[in-house]
């Protein structure tokens, strides 16, 4: 039981090690972090985006002005229109106090003053320096949200490491657990069983000698192809093999006659386990 306890807590300090003071990080606070971060610069995004389309309309809609007031009108001023009123359509409509500004810097525009159009180029230039500016903003933000994707990534992929880590250090756990509860059912089992079967190998083994005595009793030439002979049989052909070998010191005559008899009341099967006997006990012939 110490050793189980030991081999833990050395896993789970290894893990921490290696996860750099995984103990004292909290990837689900990283996780949600990046979450609001990634959250709050995609919502920047529209709304910036949101904003130059709106000045987008506002170049339609004044451009729509402009070719509504041309007095030679024309195939060509038609089509504009047309294609304008479609695009006015598909984006978002202008404020009524931007319609009123649009149409002051049109007519400005369109003036024969000098002074009047100088007026309208002036305001022609703000919504060209707010387009400009909507512009840098969104490549700023454009580049900001790349490099916290990147982030959120990284973190993601640290976060998918740390899981599978902590999955299978779980496993071993669960292991550790299971083996423990089977050793302490085994001694329970061992002490109940009657001897030789009362000790953890015994039991351990017993399934393997079911097996093993089934197979005998269904098919017993298998034991003798697979060389497996009783431990009695062992004995019994190592006594009658170091016999006939005495007898073959000692009466050698009488040895003839008996060698003749064994050899013809000898099977086959038989042959190979004497030759066994024979070479263990160093017996030539």
């Amino acid at each position: 039981m110490k050793n189980v306890i030991c081999k833990l807590l050395l896993s789970v300090m290894l893990i921490s090690i290696t996860n750099g003071c995984v103990l004292f990080h909290n990837p689900l606070k990283d996780y949600n972090n990046i979450e609001k971060k990634l959250s709050s610069i995609e919502d920047k995004v529209i709304l910036n985006s949101n904003s130059i389309n709106k000045q987008v309309s506002g170049y339609v809609y004044a451009s729509t002005l402009s070719l509504d007031n041309n007095p030679y009108t024309n195939s060509y001023t038609t089509l504009a229109k047309d294609l304008n009123y479609k695009a006015l359509a598909l984006l978002p409509p202008p404020s009524i106090e931007d319609i009123n500004v649009y149409k002051k810097m049109v007519s400005d525009l369109l003036s024969t003053n000098e002074l009047i159009i100088k007026r309208g180029n002036e305001e022609l230039s703000k919504m060209d320096a707010k387009v400009i500016e909507l512009q840098k903003r969104n490549e700023e933000l454009s580049s900001k949200l790349s490099n916290t994707e990147k982030t959120a990534n990284e973190i993601f992929g640290k976060n998918s490491s740390l899981a599978q880590k902590w999955s299978n250090l779980t496993k071993y756990i669960w292991l550790s657990v299971y083996v423990f509860v089977g050793v302490i059912l085994l001694r329970i089992v061992a002490a109940a069983c009657p001897p030789p079967y009362n000790s953890i190998v015994q039991v351990l083994a017993l399934p393997f000698t079911w097996v093993i005595h089934t197979i005998k009793a269904l098919i017993p030439e298998a034991i003798h192809a697979a060389g497996w002979v009783e431990s009695q049989y062992k004995v019994a052909t190592s006594d009658l093999v170091n016999a006939i070998h005495e007898i073959k010191t000692t009466n050698p005559s009488l040895h003839s006659q008996i060698s003749s008899i064994v050899a013809s009341n000898t099977s086959d099967i038989s042959i190979p386990i004497i030759n066994n006997t024979k070479s263990d006990n160093n017996i030539v012939s």
